[in-house]
C-alpha cells in the first residue's frame, strides 16, 4: 500500500478563539458528518459536541450541538446501526466521568442522552464498536491512582456496558483505545503514557483475548481503520516534534510514516475509506489556532 496526500482543507474555524478538537467522521444517508468538541480551552469544563455535515465534503453546515449543564463533553464517536446514526461521547464532571450515547434518524433531530457507562464505574469508554449485534469497547478508570487496568466491556446495542474482562496483562497507564474490524476480528491501537503504544488483535471479542505488539514510539489520540489486510494507523507523534502521522501494518511490522500538515495541539483523527481515497478528519493548531481539517489521500495497493 502507498499513501499520497492530495488535499487538506480547514472545514471549521471557531469564533472568539475557542478551542476545537477530538473529531469523528462518517457517511450517513447521503451526507458526510463530522463531530468534534468545542470549548473555552483544551481541558475546560464547558465542552459541547458540535455536529456539521456536507453533501460533497467541501461545503459544511452546522446541524446540531449536544451539551450537558455543568459538564464537559468530549471524544465523540459515530456508529450506524439499523438505519440510525448513533453518537457516543465522554461526559466529564467534577467528581467522576461516564460515557453517553444519542441517536438520530436524520442527523438533525437527536434523542435524549442515555448512559453507556454508569456513574459508579467512573470509566471512560473511549470508543465502542458493534460486532455481532453487540457493542464492545475498552474503558479506562478516570479516578486516581492513574494506571488502573483497562476494562474490556460488552453490551447489546445502546444498552449499559458491563465489564467482561480486566486487562491485567497491559502495563503502564493504558487509556485511549481506537477500534476497527474485518471478517477476521477486531483490531486496536492503544495509547499508554509514557510508554510506547500497542497494536492489538482479537479474534474472540466475547472472551476478550487480545494479542498485543509494541510499537516503537509513544502515541496520542489514536485512530485505526482496516483496509485489504492492512491496518492504517493515525496518531500524534511526540518526537522529534509534535505532529499527526499515518502509517500502516505490513507483514514485517509497520511502514514508514507520512506526516499530515499539523503541529502543536493536534491529533484525534478519524479515517473513512471511499473508493481509492482515504478521508481523514483531525484538528490542529499549526496555523495559529485550533481548526478542524479534512485531508484526502490517494490509496494505491501494491503487491
Amino acid at each position: 500500500m502507498h499513501l499520497t496526500l492530495q488535499h487538506v482543507n480547514a472545514i471549521y474555524t471557531p469564533k472568539n478563539r475557542r478551542h476545537v478538537g477530538f473529531t469523528s467522521l462518517i457517511c450517513f444517508k447521503g451526507y458526510w458528518y463530522c463531530a468534534f468538541r468545542e470549548g473555552s480551552s483544551h481541558m475546560s469544563r464547558d465542552g459541547d459536541i458540535v455536529l456539521i455535515r456536507s453533501r460533497n465534503g467541501q461545503d459544511w453546515q452546522t446541524c446540531g450541538r449536544l451539551s450537558k449543564p455543568h459538564a464537559d463533553l468530549r471524544d465523540p464517536k459515530w456508529l450506524i446501526h439499523q438505519q440510525r446514526l448513533y453518537l457516543t461521547a465522554g461526559q466529564r464532571l467534577t467528581t467522576h466521568c461516564r460515557t453517553l450515547i444519542w441517536h438520530s434518524h436524520n442527523g438533525k433531530d437527536w434523542s435524549p442522552a442515555k448512559q453507556l457507562t454508569a456513574k459508579q464505574d467512573n470509566a471512560w469508554l473511549w470508543q465502542a464498536i458493534r460486532h455481532d449485534n453487540m457493542l464492545y469497547g475498552f474503558a479506562y478508570p478516570c479516578g486516581k491512582p492513574y494506571g488502573q487496568p483497562l476494562q474490556w466491556m460488552q453490551a447489546p446495542a445502546s444498552k449499559a456496558m458491563q465489564s467482561i474482562k480486566q486487562m491485567d496483562d497491559i502495563s503502564g497507564f493504558a487509556n485511549e483505545v481506537a477500534l476497527t474490524q474485518d471478517e477476521h476480528g477486531i483490531y486496536a491501537l492503544l495509547r499508554r503514557d509514557p510508554e510506547v503504544g500497542l497494536y492489538g488483535i482479537c479474534t474472540s471479542p466475547i472472551t476478550g483475548d487480545w494479542q498485543w505488539t509494541a510499537l516503537t514510539e509513544r502515541i496520542g489520540g489514536p485512530s485505526i481503520i482496516r483496509i485489504q489486510q492492512h491496518s492504517i494507523l493515525c496518531y500524534r507523534r511526540y518526537q522529534p516534534q509534535v505532529c499527526l502521522v499515518l502509517s500502516y501494518t505490513t507483514q514485517t511490522g509497520v511502514s514508514e510514516s507520512l506526516a499530515l500538515p499539523s503541529g502543536g495541539d493536534c491529533s484525534y483523527a478519524c479515517m473513512i475509506a471511499r473508493h481509492n481515497q482515504l478521508w481523514v478528519s483531525y484538528y490542529s493548531s499549526h496555523q495559529g489556532r485550533s481548526r478542524i481539517y479534512i485531508a484526502r489521500l490517494l490509496m494505491e495497493h501494491t503487491s
